[in-house]
């Protein structure tokens, strides 16, 4: 009897390291029951650097274009509002943080309003719709900018530009923890973030070469991207497998 305990329990342990040294896919075990033909899956590229099961590849390429236009589209007008606020002087820097902080206030309940109301798939794009009917806006006004006056346009363009920051950049992160639930989040987001960074190094290196006229339209063109980015994940996030 004692012998048969102790050829059990180190079977037993026997099976233990097995499980520790194997760990069990449980995705792959699945897709081999409904296929017993299938391949085990094996280890791609895209699950060593950024974490992405198979199913979550194109959602996470998606997310991380998204992410690079929308701060692409801000690094390349911020050198606009920068030359703005200095030839205002900076003396006259507190009239364009008061707008800014005026204007944010005011807008931030009628942002929560719509995004309660509203589904993502509706609200996004006519955020980003919004900000570009006013990249366009500004194409004569900066044709105008002499009758309008560099103080005034440079107020209106400081606060618009950074409330564009505040809300494009708020509305893509959420509509991400829409897309993938708080564990893929976890293996996913720094990916995404990645492509944030390479837009904010893009940005400023076209600003260089741009005319400002070449600059709006560039960054209506990046918001553009961002749209149909958001259309395509809004059909993707149904095949993305949430754990």
């Amino acid at each position: 009897g004692i012998g048969r305990d102790g050829r059990a329990r180190r079977g037993d342990a026997d099976a233990d390291r097995k499980g520790k040294a194997l760990p069990v896919d449980l995705r792959g075990d699945a897709r081999r029951m409904n296929d017993p033909n299938a391949p085990p899956e094996s280890v791609s590229l895209w699950k060593i650097i950024a974490g992405a099961n198979a199913d979550e590849r194109e959602a996470l390429l998606l997310g991380f274009v998204q992410f690079f236009c929308v701060l692409a589209s801000y690094y390349l007008l911020r050198p606009v509002r920068d030359q703005f606020s200095a030839a205002v002087g900076s003396t006259n820097l507190w009239q364009f943080w008061a707008g800014t902080f005026v204007i944010t206030l005011l807008l931030t309940p009628v942002f929560g309003a719509m995004v309660a109301r509203w589904p993502r798939e509706k609200f996004i794009p006519v955020t980003y719709g919004f900000f570009i009917v006013c990249l366009v806006a500004f194409l004569p006004a900066f044709v105008a900018q002499d009758r309008i006056g560099t103080r005034v346009m440079g107020i209106v363009f400081y606060v618009w530009l950074s409330v564009f920051n505040l809300f494009v950049v708020s509305v893509f992160w959420s509509f991400m923890a829409d897309v993938f639930d708080a564990r893929q989040a976890r293996r996913l987001f720094p990916a995404v973030s990645v492509g944030g960074t390479l837009g904010a190094i893009f940005g400023p290196l076209v600003a260089t070469v741009l005319s400002i006229n070449g600059l709006l339209l560039a960054a209506v063109a990046l918001l553009l991207v961002a749209m149909a980015c958001t259309w395509r994940l809004r059909s993707e996030e149904r095949r993305v497998g949430k754990e």
